[in-house]
């Protein structure tokens, strides 16, 4: 049922994508496309690009850890979740639309790898609410820690590593 509702919502996303474009006339897509030629001929500042993406990451990092001490309930997570895949699929229609089987390289891109240290971070968030509901203690500050260096290891990763994969990429295709 829940695996139904998410491919639902990948595809109402993906459609949407779909009709902006054709509404717009891929206006969207050429901002994109500017924004991704441009990339090759600047330079990206590191320091700039963390203070960005930790910024815009915090709130991430907030709802895991609200997650991890019980305040969010089921319903929430269903919403948030759901929220996330809508706009996940848009980009992704959005770039497929533009650049066909090209963007399934950016779209591989674009998700790793710090996407592999959030969703760790998450998995620990998942542990620290087991233990926060046992009363542990001890366990609660060891996944949060968990919790927050995988965020942390996400966030460098997003700054330093992908501008160098994304200037290869682009470079390459």
């Amino acid at each position: 049922m829940i695996f139904a509702a998410g491919c639902l919502i990948l595809l109402a996303g993906f459609l949407f994508a779909v009709k902006v474009s054709a509404d717009e006339e891929n206006g969207i897509a050429l901002c994109m496309e500017y924004f991704l030629e441009q990339f090759l001929y600047e330079d990206v500042v590191k320091e700039e690009l963390f203070t960005y993406i930790l910024f815009h990451r915090l709130f991430f990092l907030l709802v895991m850890l609200l997650n991890g001490i019980g305040l969010l309930r089921f319903h929430t997570k269903c919403w948030m979740i759901g929220l996330f895949l809508f706009l996940l699929s848009y980009g992704w229609g959005i770039l497929l639309l533009r650049y066909h089987l090209k963007a399934v390289l950016f779209l591989v891109e674009m998700s790793m790898p710090q996407w592999i240290f959030f969703v760790a971070g998450l998995f620990f968030s998942g542990k620290m609410r087991v233990a926060w509901e046992m009363e542990s203690s001890r366990k609660v500050l060891e996944y949060c820690g968990l919790c927050i260096f995988f965020f942390s290891v996400g966030v460098l990763t997003e700054a330093t590593i992908n501008p160098l994969f994304m200037k290869f990429l682009i470079d390459l295709l």
